[in-house]
């Protein structure tokens, strides 16, 4: 993932990447919105970050995370790019101008790496797709006009570039030769800033007058200089080349070799690559080298994408696409949860001997492909599981709140998950992403939610819940009851220890508290109580005759 500052901002684009497409559009305009308050002197709780984007405060027991205000602006600007790179939004469907770079530049007779560099100094941009049905990088109006706003001094600079005349020209040329006879080791930069500060041009005026001098070959005066980068033409790289310039170009504004460009541009990757914190669930299979590279060599399969971030306001669509992703087997997703780690376990060893100075350009390539199958794999275990947020939401369904709603929380939740499950306790994952799920619906879920079969949500009324198979048309049956006041371990321990694991076996697969201490990793004393705890609970919100059905 991109470069974040903070680690929280970073986190909740992960959770909402998958959230359907209405929701994402309103919190790209949202977080754009918030942008144009921040004041980087100033410091904000996430808290108010989340809320002002998400519209759901995540509150909680935890002391209260402060972030710097430039951290968040930076954030922001790239919550806003990377979020618009998961839709494809229309810029004629916007309530507000919005213009390409190209029409941009053009309106201000500027040229279009001008616009791109513009976003090291605050410019938000999003990806629109425009008239010609491509996505491109825009700019909206209000956008536009902030920046404007709080940098006059580089919008003035702007409005007086390219509109040298060939006196001017000649001029510059003239006093580029004369600087570099007084002074032959002079890089253009160098020679660039000298004359602007003498003409009372803009530095980036008179750097591209005297580039376009040399591709015309009226001069060459400036070669590439030779010998180490120091760290701030390492920084000037990186931001060059991170904001679309191309090495050549790289090296005739330094005046640097292709070479020292390329070493400059793999110590800022290895930097972005040993920055991945990655957590990982240990597991005897990664105890060994050997065992290691052989899970890591392993090919396994992992299902084409299905595009299913259609927004939930049409349900039967919805669930269509989700029908056409084929559920894992118990052995493929055991694959994929191994592999997942070993890759995750991999990359936070082999970082602690990355070079940072000086790396391998092999090594950084190898690193980079992992942490993008690591990506692929997670991708492919959420989507194969999208099936089981549709069941609980179809239970939790209220007066309250929408189906969409319901999803959008739950995809969240389920994405969440995957980092925390377990493959090697036994258990499937769409147990554990159940619990995650139901959990996460508790937070948010009014009281008076209703059973699917009695709501008359608007949401609802023309769901064709039948196409699922896993959604239960059933009210607040056992299984939902268990669900809603015990704790992941009870539940596993009640469920494992009376059968109900899987409801539509006819007959039941019950397991002993010794076989489910062993799985929890507890004695089988243990698993005794936390069987009598469950059961006291339940006891209490199970009628007579559904408590009976339970025992028996």
């Amino acid at each position: 993932m991109a470069d974040f500052k903070t680690d929280k901002i970073k986190e909740l684009l992960a959770d909402v990447r998958f959230s359907p497409i209405r929701v994402k559009l309103e919190m790209l305009e949202k977080a754009e919105s918030l942008y144009f308050l921040l004041d980087s002197g100033k410091q904000y709780p996430y808290e108010f970050v989340c809320s002002k984007i998400t519209g759901y405060n995540p509150g909680g027991e935890g002391e209260i995370e402060i972030l710097e205000g430039s951290s968040v602006q930076a954030d922001v600007r790239l919550f806003v790019l990377e979020l618009s790179k998961t839709v494809s939004q229309p810029a004629a469907m916007l309530n507000h101008p919005a213009y390409s770079i190209a029409s941009l530049s053009e309106m201000l007779g500027v040229s279009d790496k001008t616009i791109r560099r513009w976003k090291r100094f605050g410019l938000i941009v999003r990806y629109l797709v425009f008239e010609d049905g491509i996505k491109k990088l825009a700019i909206t109006q209000q956008a536009f006009e902030h920046f404007k706003k709080q940098n006059p001094e580089i919008i003035t600079k702007a409005s007086n570039f390219n509109r040298l005349s060939e006196e001017e020209r000649k001029q510059i040329l003239e006093l580029s030769k004369q600087l570099k006879e007084k002074r032959p080791e002079i890089a253009r930069s160098k020679a660039a800033e000298l004359i602007s500060e003498k003409m009372h041009r803009s530095f980036e005026t008179i750097r591209s007058s005297l580039q376009n001098a040399e591709q015309s070959e009226q001069s060459n005066i400036y070669l590439p200089r030779k010998g180490r980068v120091n760290s701030k033409i390492q920084k000037q790289i990186s931001e060059l080349y991170a904001g679309g310039e191309s090495v050549g170009d790289i090296c005739k504004m330094l005046g640097c070799s292709r070479s020292s460009v390329y070493r400059a541009i793999n110590r800022s990757k290895a930097k972005r690559i040993e920055a991945v914190e990655l957590g990982f669930v240990d597991s005897p299979d990664f105890q060994k080298p050997a065992q290691m590279k052989k899970i890591e060599e392993k090919k396994i399969f992992l299902p084409s994408h299905v595009e299913v971030s259609t927004s939930p306001d049409d349900v039967n669509r919805y669930i269509s696409r989700i029908n056409r992703i084929k559920p894992a087997t118990r052995d493929h997703e055991l694959e994929m949860f191994k592999k997942y780690n070993c890759l995750k376990k991999l990359h936070q060893q082999e970082k602690k001997t990355l070079n940072l100075s000086s790396p391998s350009g092999k090594k950084l390539q190898k690193m980079q492909s992992r942490l993008e199958e690591i990506g692929r794999i997670k991708h492919a275990v959420f989507q194969s599981n999208l099936r089981v947020v549709i069941n609980i939401a179809a239970k939790h369904i209220g007066k309250h709140i929408s189906f969409a709603e319901l999803i959008s929380e739950g995809n969240m939740a389920l994405f969440r998950a995957i980092e925390g499950y377990d493959y090697t306790k036994g258990f499937r994952f769409s147990t554990y992403a159940g619990w995650a799920v139901v959990r996460s619906f508790a937070r948010i879920t009014p009281s008076d939610s209703l059973p699917l079969e009695d709501s008359m949500h608007t949401d609802m009324r023309n769901v064709d819940v039948s196409s699922v198979p896993v959604v239960e048309q059933a009210g607040r049956d056992l299984d939902e009851v268990i669900s809603a006041n015990l704790d992941p371990k009870e539940q596993f321990v009640v469920k494992s220890h009376y059968g109900l694991d899987d409801p539509s076996l006819i007959k039941k697969k019950k397991k002993t508290l010794k076989q489910i201490g062993k799985e929890l990793g507890v004695s089988q004393e243990t698993a005794r109580q936390i069987e009598l705890k469950a059961l006291q609970k339940l006891r209490h919100c199970l009628s007579v005759d559904m408590f009976d059905k339970l025992l028996k």
